[in-house]
C-alpha cells in the first residue's frame, strides 16, 4: 500500500473523534443543546485538517490528549450557550483536536506494523 493510501486510512479512523457531540454528556441533554453540539461537532469536523509534518513516533498513547480535546469541545459549548463570541473556543478546540491526532496518528503508526512508514518523511 502506497504512504497516501496509509495515511488515507489512518485519516478515516480519526474521522469520528471530531463528529463527537460533547453535549449528551450534559445532565439533561436538552434536544435544543444536543443539536447546538451536533452543529459544533459538524464545524470542527469541516476545520480539521490532519498536519502530517508534525506527526511523529509516540509509543505512550493518546488518551490525556483526547481528554483535553473533549474538555475543549465542552468548553466552546459552553461559550455558545451562554451567547458569548465562540472564536477563541473554537479556535482552542481545533488545536486540542490536533494536537490529539498528532499523538493518536503518531501512536497508531507506532504500534501497528502494517502501517510502518506512515510517518518517514516521502523520498
Amino acid at each position: 500500500m502506497s504512504r497516501a493510501e496509509l495515511r488515507a486510512e489512518l485519516e478515516a479512523g480519526f474521522r469520528p473523534y471530531p463528529f463527537r457531540n460533547v453535549a449528551v454528556a450534559l445532565d439533561p441533554p436538552e434536544p435544543a443543546v444536543v443539536a447546538l453540539g451536533e452543529g459544533l461537532s459538524q464545524t470542527s469536523a469541516e476545520r480539521f485538517v490532519p498536519d502530517w509534518t508534525r506527526a511523529g513516533p509516540n509509543p505512550g498513547g493518546s488518551l490525556g490528549h483526547h481528554s483535553r480535546c473533549l474538555a475543549a469541545k465542552l468548553a466552546w459549548l459552553e461559550t455558545a450557550l451562554r451567547g458569548e463570541p465562540q472564536e477563541q473556543a473554537a479556535a482552542e478546540c481545533l488545536r486540542r483536536l490536533q494536537a490529539f491526532w498528532l499523538k493518536w496518528a503518531g501512536y497508531q503508526a507506532t504500534t501497528a506494523e502494517e502501517l510502518a512508514g506512515v510517518l518517514e518523511a516521502p523520498r
